[in-house]
């Protein structure tokens, strides 16, 4: 498929949302390949209790440009970009305490990019053949959840360290 067919169906799945739930979420998909975009985006629209619009980037300069013109809710990255790994992007996107929570697909029955991607920050991995609305959902719902709690825990740290290293009045 060519990229001006790529992007006429990637304008297709733009609105997946369902009208009346107050559960929407914008999802950064970083994904470079359109059979597994499709598959994706028919996951996403087949969530049983949420529901999302999608941006597509093909690759993580796109999904840089995205991320600055967007309010994304969570990310979710391929491993495989060409010639890339989306590995940088997760590390780009600021570790498990980053701006947004990210989620690694992969197609590759390995742990080493699955490990690679968590100590990168991804808060958790999905093999794209195991991929369904259901799983898709509830790993969108703990990625959101443990990103919440490690981002509040963070500035608590944070805070804390800050009251021990000010000079005493």
């Amino acid at each position: 498929m060519n990229k001006g067919e790529f992007e006429a169906a990637e304008g297709q799945d733009k609105d997946l949302s369902k009208a009346g739930n107050k559960s929407d979420l914008h999802i950064l998909v970083v994904e470079d390949d359109f059979g597994d975009y499709d598959n994706l985006c028919r996951a996403v629209r087949n969530m049983p209790h949420l529901t999302a619009t999608t941006d597509c980037a093909r690759s993580i300069a796109e999904a840089r440009q995205l991320l600055a013109q967007g309010d994304f809710d969570i990310a979710l990255v391929d491993y495989c970009l060409g010639t890339e790994t989306g590995i940088r992007f997760l590390k780009e996107l600021g570790g498990r305490t980053g701006s947004i929570p990210a989620i690694l697909l992969t197609g590759l029955d390995e742990l080493l990019p699955q490990n690679t991607a968590l100590d990168a920050g991804a808060i958790s991995c999905i093999n794209k053949d195991d991929l369904s609305p259901t799983v898709l959902e509830t790993t969108i719902r703990f990625a959101l959840h443990t990103h919440k709690l490690e981002t509040s825990t963070q500035k608590i740290v944070d805070h804390f360290i800050s009251k021990n290293t000010e000079p005493a009045s």
